[in-house]
C-alpha cells in the first residue's frame, strides 16, 4: 500500500486514468505507446509512490480502457443486434482490436443488418434462408435470388391463374355448347313430331277424303242403279199400257 496515496492524483487508479487520457497505451492497449514520453522515469517514480509498478498500472489500464471502450460501442452494438437477427455479428466485443478495427465490424454489421432486414421486409426470403456468418455480398445475393424465385413463383401463379381462367371460359363454352346442342336437339325433335304428326294429319285427310269418295261413287253407283230400275218399271209399265190399249180395241 502507497503511503503517498493520499497526495492528489498519486493514487493507482488516477494514475491508470491519466495514462488512458494522455494515449500512454498503445492502439490494442496491450502495451505502452511507442513513443517517448508514454511511460518514462516520472512514471515509474509516480507507480513507485502509489505502491505499485509499471506492469501492474499497464494491466489495470488495459481493463480499465476495455470498459470505456464497450461502454462506448455498447449502444451501436445492441442496435446492430437487433438488426442482425440470427447472423453473427463481426462485432464480438472489444479484445485487443484497435479502434479502427472496431468501428470497421460494427459499419459492417450495420451494413449487414440493414441489408437483412431490407430483403426481409420484401418477402422474399426467411431468415432460414441466410446462413449466420453470411458476407454482406452474401446476404445481397440471397436477396437477388429470392426475388428472382418470388419473381417466378408469380409467373407461375398467374399461368396457373390464366389456366384456371382458360379451363373455365372453355367447360363455360363446353357447358353453352352443350346446352345450345341440347336446345337444337329438343328443336330437331319437336320438328320431327310436328312432321310425323303433320303426315299423320296428312294421311288421315286423305283418307278421309278417300273414303268420301269411295262413298260418293258408291252413292253414285246406287243412284244410277236406282235409275236403271225406275227406267226399267217405267219401260215395263209403258208396254203394259200399250198392251192394254191393244186389247180394248
Amino acid at each position: 500500500m502507497s503511503i503517498f496515496g493520499f497526495l492528489p492524483g498519486a493514487d493507482v487508479n488516477s494514475i491508470v486514468q491519466r495514462e488512458i487520457n494522455n494515449n500512454d497505451l498503445n492502439s490494442r492497449r496491450s502495451g505502452f505507446a511507442d513513443r517517448t514520453g508514454a511511460w518514462n522515469w516520472q512514471d515509474d517514480f509516480g507507480a513507485w509512490m502509489a505502491g505499485t509498478n509499471k506492469d501492474e498500472i499497464l494491466r489495470l489500464a488495459k481493463i480499465k480502457a476495455n470498459q470505456d471502450l464497450t461502454e462506448h460501442y455498447s449502444a451501436k452494438a445492441g442496435t446492430n443486434a437487433g438488426l442482425l437477427g440470427h447472423l453473427t455479428p463481426e462485432y464480438q466485443g472489444v479484445g485487443s482490436k484497435t479502434v479502427q478495427e472496431l468501428d470497421q465490424q460494427l459499419a459492417a454489421d450495420l451494413q449487414k443488418g440493414m441489408a437483412l432486414q431490407k430483403i426481409l421486409a420484401q418477402g422474399d426470403i426467411t431468415p432460414g434462408d441466410i446462413s449466420k456468418t453470411a458476407s454482406l455480398g452474401a446476404i445481397m445475393s440471397a436477396g437477388v435470388q429470392g426475388s428472382r424465385a418470388t419473381e417466378k413463383a408469380n409467373v407461375a401463379e398467374q399461368r396457373l391463374h390464366q389456366k384456371g381462367l382458360r379451363d373455365e371460359i372453355r367447360l363455360q363454352q363446353e357447358g353453352l355448347l352443350e346446352r345450345q346442342n341440347e336446345r337444337e336437339d329438343r328443336r330437331d325433335a319437336r320438328a320431327r313430331l310436328e312432321s310425323a304428326e303433320a303426315r299423320k294429319d296428312n294421311l288421315e285427310l286423305r283418307r278421309d277424303n278417300m273414303n268420301l269418295e269411295y262413298a260418293r261413287l258408291n252413292q253414285a253407283d246406287m243412284n244410277r242403279v236406282q235409275d236403271r230400275r225406275d227406267q226399267a218399271i217405267m219401260a215395263l209399265l209403258g208396254g203394259l199400257g200399250n198392251l192394254g190399249a191393244a186389247f180394248t180395241v
